[in-house]
This record gives C-alpha cells, structure tokens and sequence, in this order.
C-alpha cells in the first residue's frame, strides 16, 4: 500500500467516533379533529437534544405558547388561543401542558380545512386535512344483540358504508348499562370484544378487541365493511361484567361505534404501531409528517353509531 494511503487511513482513524447527528431544533405540531366535540386542540413543540442517549433524562417540556393558529374553511376561519391543561402525570414533567383551544369549533364533513401556525419567533407552517365525509352503520341481526344464543346465530353482523374520503375504520362494540352501588344506580359502559379465544394448557379466556384497519377500495363512492362480533364472546364478556359489578345490574343498550379516519392520521397510526413485532428488533422508526416546515400530524377523524335497546331482565 502507497504510504500516502496509508498516513491517510492512520488519520482517519484517530477521528473521534460521534454516533449522533448534528443536532437541529424542529417544529413539531399535532392536532386531530373530531365531530365528537365542539372543542378542537393543538399541540406544539420544539424538538431538544438529549444529553445523552436516555431522552428521559430531558426535564423540561418544550411546549411553544404565544403563536398565532388559525383554521380556514372557505372563506370562514378559526382561532385557536393559548390556553394549559392539567397534567395527569407528573413523574417527568411538573409543569401543565401547554396548548391551544379553538372553542366553539364543529367541524363539517367532507370539508377541507387548512392550518396555519405562526410561532411567536418567526417559524411558519402549514398544511390541510380533508375530513372524512357522513358514513353510516347498521346490525344486520339485532335479534342476536337483544337475546344472544349461539347455538342459533354464531356471529353478530355489523355493516357499515364508509366514503371514499376516509382511509381507515375501526368498529367497537358496547354495553350501556348500570350498576347498583352504594345504594344508587351508576351508570357504567363495557367494550365487547369480537371474540374469545382459550390458550395454553390453562385454556386462559383471550379477549381480542377491534383494531383500525384499512378502508377496501370504494365501490360508487362508498366502501362496503362487513364484520363479525361471536355472539358467545358477547355472552361470555356480559358475564364478566356482572361478576365485577357485584351486585344488580341493569343492562339498557347496545351500541355500535364506527370511526371513519382520514388518511393523514390514518397513516401516522400505522407508522407509529405498525413495527411492534415482539419476535424481531428494529431500530429504524421512520418519520410522518404531513406539514410544510415541521413534523407532526394533522389530522381527523368522525364518528358515527347505531343503538339497540336490550330488553328488560337481559
């Protein structure tokens, strides 16, 4: 080897090894719509460089107040102002969280509405999200809701009809009912899962619960979704729930919960969760943003449901 090659790779490695990247301080924002509510929020942040590997070691919550946020629709727009939440855990960060409200604030479906964020130091960003527009669900068995038997019907059919304009659904099955405790009756909701599984030599009860899935691509403008809720799983998880009660119980509904989410929160749901594979490590975590000039995600997502009435003595 020449002995010019050879000083140079000596040189090189007398550099010291940095595994870190220089260091870049960010905007990042996140605020999801919703029609479950009149009060929208937004959250935004400065990113911080850890002081070593451990970002926990990192006190200070870097929330930005001061900045002018803004909702357009059209030729109508909302301000979001300045306001401080409780904090429900206080083991790394004491402060309160700091935020912003837009209150009133319904937002329409189908709509476009585009976000602006001016920080109070100059930094501007913005991006649109497009709400998902009217959907609609239904059972198409309700008798196998109000008296459950599953030596008749094994399953529980849902049908919902989602619009194009949503990339991502999720379909929840509950129980309202109440529960007499202390003298009173308090009202209480329990989940169904959509089916009970045993496992092991100990045939141990697993319960699985719906999870957000991808919308099937649209026939006419709408996506028909077919699911299935075991009606012994039904039967099974309303015995538990008179067990933990207790006491009297009264059941009085049945409701099912279709979530429509457009494709902006939709895909940042399954960048966030979609490499938790318990059998591999990965240490890439890739990054979604749908803004200009920041991180962090905009966007939506509406509700829309069905209720059956259980009979008396359920």
């Amino acid at each position: 080897m020449p002995t010019l090659a050879i000083s140079v790779l000596m040189m090189g490695c007398e550099e010291p090894f940095d595994p870190n990247a220089p260091f870049r301080e960010e905007l990042v924002i996140y605020s999801i719509l919703s029609d479950i509510s009149d009060v929208q929020y937004l959250r935004a942040y400065r990113t911080y460089d850890a002081p070593s590997f451990d970002p926990f070691e990192h006190l200070t919550d870097n929330g930005i107040s001061g900045a002018t946020v803004t909702a357009t629709l059209e030729q109508s727009q909302v301000q979001f102002r300045d306001t401080l939440i409780t904090r429900k855990d206080t083991s790394r960060y004491q402060t309160p969280i700091v935020a912003y409200v837009a209150d009133p604030f319904s937002i329409q479906r189908g709509k476009t509405y585009t976000l602006d964020i001016l920080t109070s130091d100059g930094r501007f960003a913005s991006t649109s999200v497009t709400v998902p527009g009217q959907a609609s669900i239904n059972v198409t068995n309700p008798s196998s809701v109000q008296q459950p038997s599953p030596s008749i019907e094994k399953f529980i059919v849902v049908r919902a009809f989602v619009p194009a304009t949503a990339e991502g659904f999720l379909i929840r099955f509950f129980v309202n009912y109440e529960a007499f405790i202390n003298g009173s009756w308090t009202p209480r909701r329990g989940e169904i899962p959509y089916l009970v599984m045993l496992r092991g030599e100990e045939q141990t009860e697993v319960f699985l619960y719906p999870i957000l899935s991808r919308v099937p691509d649209p026939i006419g403008g709408l996506s028909t979704i077919v699911f299935l809720f075991s009606t012994d799983a039904y039967q099974t998880m309303v015995g538990r729930l008179r067990a933990q009660a207790g006491g009297p119980v009264q059941f009085n509904s049945a409701v099912f919960l279709l979530t429509s989410v457009e494709q902006n929160l939709y895909r940042y749901y399954n960048i966030v969760n979609g490499f938790q594979d318990p059998h591999s490590i990965r240490l890439d975590e890739p990054d979604f943003t749908n803004f200009s000039n920041a991180a962090g995600v905009f966007g939506a997502f509406v509700q829309d449901s069905v209720s059956i009435s259980l009979p008396i003595g359920f």
